[in-house]
C-alpha cells in the first residue's frame, strides 16, 4: 500500500512494507506458488544432404571411407627404487608409505624386494606424475641426507587388441 501526495514540484510516496514472522512464512497458505520457469521444446538441427537434397545414410560412399577413432591409452612409466648400502630400511618404508600409498606389510616386502634384488618398482604412471613422484622422493632423501637413488623408466608399449 503506498500513498503519495503532490508538494510543490516534488512528489513523495510512503511505502508500507508488511514484514513476515518466521511462524507465518510455515503455513502453506501463506507461502507464494512460484511455478518453474517452461522451457520451449527442443527442436534438432535439419539433417545434411546430398547433392540431390536426400539425406545422407551412414556407410554411403558419397562421405568417403568412415573412420572408427579410439582414445589411446597413454604410455605408463615405472617409478624404481634402487638399493644402496646406506639408505636406511625403515625411511625407505616411510617412503613407500607416504608418496605410495602403500600399507606397512608392502611397504616393508617391497623394501626387502629392492634389498634382495638391487630394485623395486613402486607402481606405473603417466609421465607427468611418475617424474613428480620421483622428483618428491629425491628432495626428501636429499633433505635426510640419504643417497637414495629413484629412477624412472617406460613401460613396455601395450600390445594393440585386434578386433
Amino acid at each position: 500500500m503506498h500513498h503519495s501526495r503532490a508538494l510543490g514540484s516534488c512528489t513523495i510516496v510512503v511505502l508500507w512494507v508488511r514484514t513476515l514472522s518466521s511462524e507465518s512464512l510455515n503455513q502453506p497458505s501463506q507461502l507464494p506458488y512460484l511455478a518453474p520457469p517452461r522451457r520451449p521444446p527442443m527442436t534438432l538441427p535439419p539433417p545434411l544432404l546430398s547433392d540431390d537434397d536426400t539425406p545422407f545414410a551412414d556407410g554411403d560412399p558419397a562421405l568417403g571411407t568412415i573412420t572408427k577413432t579410439r582414445k589411446k591409452k597413454p604410455r605408463l612409466y615405472k617409478v624404481i627404487l634402487h638399493n644402496d648400502d646406506y639408505t636406511p630400511m625403515e625411511f625407505v618404508i616411510y617412503i613407500l608409505m607416504r608418496h605410495f600409498h602403500m600399507s606397512t606389510e608392502k611397504a616393508y616386502a617391497l623394501t626387502m624386494a629392492i634389498h634382495t634384488q638391487g630394485l623395486g618398482i613402486c607402481g606405473l604412471f603417466t609421465y607427468d606424475i611418475a617424474e613428480t613422484k620421483c622428483s618428491i622422493v629425491l628432495n626428501e632423501a636429499k633433505q635426510q641426507a640419504h643417497p637414495l637413488r629413484c629412477t624412472i623408466e617406460a613401460e613396455s608399449p601395450p600390445e594393440d587388441d585386434e578386433e
